[in-house]
């Protein structure tokens, strides 16, 4: 997507996200019909996919191309994608909310795009539930952690107030504690980069959930030095 200047064609716009700090993205779609995971999207961040500028933005547009992959693109890119500055007409959802389908034929292959925060809690959920489950040690009766948040996700389900925090404390983490350290091996780089993103995309996947396992990592050997310390004040009063 970066740097990429598409067909005009080839895109069309499906929805307007407007973004207000401290509450939901507000999505509205451009015609009825048109199926996308409203609650997803409302929790995207102002983020434009194509320049990967980060600043403050209002308004965003989702895009669909023809071939069925979304794009999240901010009002100074949208004309390299479409000639329509705007969808002619706003639609406002029903208060059920759908979640995006693959469109059907093998050359119509399905959105790669996932909302990281979204995903995160998800594997926060099943870590809490299964406990981690890399992708080397899964099987058929134990599903790795990511393949097992991915499959929550696509079916809507809602993670726990304790699985989101733990999501965005991980986040948080990989973003300001772990991204300013100076030696990284290269899975923290790896992590790093992936993780920089507000949107993942499904070949990403594993990386995001063995971040948050990351963290849950350092959270209990951060217990460990603080028992330790305790145990040493202890001794020696």
């Amino acid at each position: 997507m970066e740097g990429e200047r598409a067909n005009v064609g080839a895109w069309t716009v499906i929805a307007t996200l407007r973004h207000r700090p401290g509450r939901p993205t507000s999505v509205q779609v451009s015609r009825p019909g048109v199926r996308i995971n409203i609650d997803a999207w409302s929790r995207s961040e102002g983020w434009c996919e194509h320049c990967r500028t980060r600043r403050a933005r209002r308004t965003t547009y989702l895009l669909r191309h023809d071939d069925g992959r979304l794009a999240q693109i901010g009002s100074s890119c949208l004309a390299d994608f479409t000639a329509s500055a705007r969808p002619a007409r706003i639609h406002r959802p029903p208060a059920r909310r759908s979640r995006t389908r693959p469109a059907s034929g093998p050359s119509r292959p399905p959105s790669e795009y996932i909302d990281t925060r979204a995903y995160l809690a998800h594997v926060a959920q099943a870590i809490l539930d299964f406990g981690f489950i890399s992708a080397s040690a899964a099987s058929a009766q134990r599903p790795a952690t990511w393949l097992r948040a991915a499959a929550a996700l696509d079916h809507d389900h809602t993670p726990s107030a304790r699985a989101w925090h733990r999501g965005q404390e991980a986040l948080h983490w990989i973003r300001d504690e772990l991204a300013h350290r100076g030696r990284l091996d290269d899975f923290e780089r790896r992590l790093i980069r992936v993780l920089s993103q507000d949107r993942l995309t499904r070949r990403e996947l594993p990386t995001a959930a063995a971040g948050v396992n990351a963290y849950h990592q350092h959270l209990r050997r951060e217990i460990a030095s603080r028992k330790r310390t305790d145990l040493s004040t202890a001794d020696a009063a």
